[in-house]
Formats: C-alpha cells, structure tokens, sequence
C-alpha cells in the first residue's frame, strides 16, 4: 500500500478526519528503537517481551495521537493523556523522537503522517504534536483507552465502598452478565449492582446481586474484569451512534497493559476470545501486551486468525545485538517467545514448569512413577507428606484439601493422585478434576499391598510370572500366610492392610518393585486410561500457569 502525508492528499485539519482504519506506526527513533514498523491487526494485537522491552511504551506510541469528545458511561473523556503513558526524563530524553501513523481516513485516503515527540525547555516538559505545529495539525479524533490492569488497587486496599446507579440499557445488562460468565464461568452476575469506591484511587466496581457473596468478597479477576465491562460498553455506545449517523468509521482503541493481571490463564484465553468477537462486531482496535507463555502459545495456534491478519503477535526483542537496540519480530515461533521470556534454550525443560503430584504414601509415589515413565515424570514433583509427621496422608484430608482450599490446590499446581480403593462417590464436588485414583486389576478397588498380593494370588500356577522369578506360587502363599494375610482373594477387601505392609517389608523393596513393574507390563491396556488422563491433567496445569505443555 502507498502512504501520503496529508498534505500530499490536500488535507489540512486532524480533527475533521473520518479515521476507518489505523494499520501501524513507523519509528524513525525512539529510545532503543530506530527505522522499526509496528504493524497492527484488524482486530487483536497482542504485544510481548521481556521486562525493559518498551512494550507499554510502544502501546502509548499507538494510543497518544488522539483525542475525542465521547465520554464513557461515567461522563470522562475516552482519551488517554500523554501523563498516563510516558514518563520521560528531562535528562535522557532530551534528543528529538519521530514516529510516523499510517492509517484510512475519509474516503478511503491512505495516509501516513509524523508524530514528533520532543523536549520542550521553554516549558520544562515533553510533547506529542501529530503532524507538527500548524493550523490543523495536533491529534486525531477517535476515542482511544489506555487500560493498565497491574495498577488497579485492589478492594482491601480502598476505603470507602457505597452502591451508586449506571444507567444501563437491558441489552447491556445481558452483555455484562454473559461477559463474565464466559469468562469467568460465573453465573452470580445474571443481576448485578454497580458500586463507587473512593480512597487511595477511584474505581467502580460491579458486585453479583442475591448471590452467596457481594462485592466486598470478589477476586482481583472479577474486580478487573468490571473495569472491562464498563469500558467495552463505553465504547459499544460510540459504535451505536456512529450507526445512527451512517458513519462508516472505526470505532476506537483500546489498549490494555498487563493484560494476564489477576486472571487465571484459562480465563485470560476466554478473555481473548471474547475480545475477539467483540472487536470484530463493534470495530474497536484492540492492542495488549502479555508475559503469559500460554497466551502466546494458545495465540500461535490461531493459523487462520493470523493468516487473515485478525490477529497479530509482535515480539520485541535485542536478541543478539550488540548494541542492545530492540527489533520487532512478527509472529514468531513459538520457541523464541519460549526461549526469550524464560532464558532457557528450547531443549531445556524450566524447572519452574513442575506440577506437585500428592499422594497417599511412598509407596503410591513409586507406583505412580512405574505407571507413567520417566519422560512424564521428569514433569512432576511427588509428594505424600503434608504432616512432617506422618509417613503419609490419608485419602480423607487430601479430598478435604481440594474440597475446602481449591483455589490453594490451583494457585500451587496440585495434582492429587489416590490409591484404588478410594470410593468413586467421594469425587461429587467442585474441581475434582484435580483427583485422579490409580487404576486396578479388574476393578478389584484395592490399594496397592493388596492389588500385588491380588494380582499374585490370581495367577495360574503355571503362569511365567513363577518362572519368571524362579519361585513357585507355593512359596509366595507361604510368605503371605507368615504375614497373616489370607489367602482367600474375597476377603481381602475386608481385612485391615498391617499384614500386607508387612509382607511388603519383609520381601524387601528391590523384590516388590520388581513384582510391582511385572504387572504393569502385562496389564498395559488397564493403565493407558490413567495415563492419558494423569497427561492431560499435568499439560492443563502447566498451561494454566503460564508453561509450556510437556514434551511429546
């Protein structure tokens, strides 16, 4: 596409330009960058980088050059302030900066036009004038929001909450009830109220209504995701009246620092999706910068998203330069994002990525380990003392850990695995999907002393498990019987484990794990369930937390 200046085109004023498209800017210098192009996608976006990377920085190149007389639903202008973005110094930043803005105004013009930044002594400040300083130049009219999530103070940390009234239409109620139920799989906010806050900061925070908690109880997330709600109908209302006055224009931006602030990963992908629509049917551009691995990740696999330029990753990065100037990669792999946010090459496994596996004791922590392999295992750290006290931890207080402190469960990456005689019916509660039960020989529920000494006892006489270990099933009973443990396979449910751990004990942990491995290899089919199962469920947590999924 060829871009004009404006006074190529024959225009003279900023603020009477219809603006249908905005596709990027050119940084001629600025800072660590220079002759670099940040290119924008028709709908998301999405911005990311290490720390010092001028990712928020570069999201206020886009946002400043505009200002706008549409208020959002609280009567403030839908403009970000130069104040709000930048903060310059009068010592470093005192050489002149220009980036050019290249957008469609009007009937389909194509203009790209300067934005210098610069120092301004007389005044002991910096400014931003889009086109220079003539009649007609200055900023563009489009609503532009700059959002920075990380610096909303949270509840506790304000002082007075009292409930004030938004005129909403009805269509926007359902709007904002759908918002966070697919976002944040919360159906509280079918009917909501909306609160004023005052104290260290400002805000307006929306509480469910009728629910089992109110405002004063949300999360973080759900206090965020009301700063969205508010600003998405903000900017829905500019939409509708450009409708009604059959003005084919884009409806604004809106840009989003620290994107992954207090939402939980699968969240911040309900997040995307939503926004995705969202832009799409109401012509706002978004722009948002992200740490979280898997947000990129998630992102990368959008091919068609990405092909159509709907969606666009920009990487910054000073990746081998000596200079330590920043470049911008678009939509990178997926191992460069890896390698630049963790600092770990791409064949290297971040020890950080380990998900904890409780379970009931230590001999379920090797039974585990047999049944999975050493290429899954490597992903998790096992533990099964929760009390330094006790040798393990019962199956009750493992249940009642997920039960009564999910969000603990969550937050740490805890997966819990019990033995087989756990009973199904105890799994019938929220986010039990974080239990799984060991697998066992035709169902026999049993833990695992007892489903060895099962499996053994069950086999023919003449099975090449004997021969196999040069020792008669005649002898094993012997032993069994020594340990008071009954030979009769229907009588083991009932009997108390003591004479199995014994046995256990006295064979010795070298002859155990080698019976133990013997039956997993000729029940393979039995286990594959459980293993699939235990791998989705360890890639889920390591995906929610931001990691890579395993290794295949």
């Amino acid at each position: 596409m060829d871009f004009l200046s404006k006074k190529e085109l024959g225009l003279f004023d900023n603020k009477k330009m219809q603006i249908k498209e905005i596709y990027g800017i050119e940084i001629d210098n600025f800072r660590l960058m220079s002759k670099q192009q940040f290119n924008l996608a028709e709908n998301i976006t999405i911005v990311s980088g290490r720390n010092g990377t001028m990712k928020s920085t570069l999201m206020g190149l886009i946002a400043q050059p505009f200002r706008t007389n549409h208020d959002n639903i609280f009567g403030l202008k839908m403009e970000t302030k130069f104040s709000e973005v930048f903060k310059f110094s009068t010592k470093t930043d005192v050489e002149p900066y220009l980036y050019f803005i290249k957008m469609k105004i009007d009937d389909d013009k194509m203009m790209r036009e300067p934005v210098p930044l610069y120092y301004d002594k007389s005044g002991n400040r910096h400014r931003l004038v889009p086109s220079g300083r003539s009649k007609g130049d200055g900023y563009f009219n489009l609503p532009s929001v700059y959002v920075n999530l990380k610096r909303l103070y949270p509840l506790v940390d304000l002082e007075q909450i009292s409930e004030m009234e938004v005129q909403y239409e009805e269509q926007e109620r359902k709007f904002i009830s759908k918002l966070y139920e697919q976002v944040l799989l919360k159906d509280e906010y079918c009917k909501f109220e909306n609160y004023f806050v005052t104290g260290t900061v400002k805000k307006n925070p929306i509480g469910p209504k009728n629910s089992n908690y109110d405002v004063t109880s949300i999360s973080s997330g759900e206090d965020n995701l009301s700063f969205f709600a508010n600003v998405l109908i903000s900017f829905m209302r500019v939409y509708q009246n450009n409708q009604r006055n059959n003005l084919d224009v884009l409806t604004g931006i809106l840009s989003i620092d620290e994107f992954e602030a207090s939402l939980h990963p699968i969240s911040q992908l309900n997040l995307l999706n939503f926004l995705f629509g969202w832009s799409q049917k109401y012509r706002v551009k978004i722009v948002l910068n992200t740490h979280s691995l898997y947000l990129i990740e998630e992102t990368l696999k959008m091919k068609d998203r990405i092909e159509h330029n709907r969606i666009k990753l920009n990487f910054i990065t000073n990746r081998f330069s000596a200079s330590g100037k920043l470049s911008i990669i678009e939509d990178p792999e997926y191992k460069l994002a890896k390698e630049e946010l963790t600092l770990t090459p791409d064949r290297q496994t971040p020890t950080l990525t380990k998900v904890i596996v409780l379970c009931e004791d230590f001999v379920a922590e090797k039974y585990i380990k047999a049944i999975i392999g050493r290429n899954i295992a490597k992903y998790c750290e096992f533990q099964h003392q929760i009390n330094t006290d006790q040798n393990g931890t019962g199956y009750t207080l493992l249940l009642n850990l997920v039960k009564n402190y999910p969000k603990l469960v969550i937050d740490s990456k805890i997966l819990i695995v019990l033995d087989g005689d756990v009973k199904k019916s105890s799994f019938k509660f929220k986010h039990s999907n974080r239990c799984l039960c060991i697998p066992t020989i035709n169902d026999s529920f049993l833990p695992l002393e007892k489903e060895l000494v099962n499996y053994i006892l069950n086999l023919p006489q003449e099975d090449s498990f004997f021969e196999h270990f040069e020792k008669t099933k005649d002898m094993f009973r012997q032993e069994m019987s020594q340990c008071k443990i009954s030979l009769k396979p229907e009588d083991m449910t009932k009997e108390p484990v003591d004479g199995y751990k014994k046995w256990f004990n006295v064979i010795g942990e070298q002859k155990i794990k080698k019976y133990r491995d013997y039956m997993i290899r000729n029940n393979k089919t039995m286990y594959t369930n459980f293993i699939e199962e235990f791998s989705l469920m360890v890639n889920l947590i390591m995906t929610e937390n931001g990691f890579p999924k395993m290794v295949d």
